[in-house]
């Protein structure tokens, strides 16, 4: 059984892109996989702004597993 956390932190552009994305918090070499190609086959986000213009944002997410 595999369970718990794998933390992604990637960056989303000023045209709402993902990139640069890591694991900074893993759990198997597997799940960090998964976890990764799942934050890069997400659709464009709405970007970050500041006053009124969009910029890159940086972001951290969990990605739950619980695996038998």
């Amino acid at each position: 059984t595999v369970e718990g956390k794998v933390f992604i932190e990637f960056f989303v552009n000023a045209l709402g892109e993902i990139g640069q994305a890591k694991v900074v918090r893993g759990l198997c070499d597997l799940c960090d996989k998964a976890a990764l190609r799942v934050i890069m086959e997400m659709p464009r986000w709405i970007p970050g702004s500041q006053d009124g213009k969009p910029m890159q944002t940086k972001m951290i997410i969990p990605v739950q597993f619980e695996l038998d």
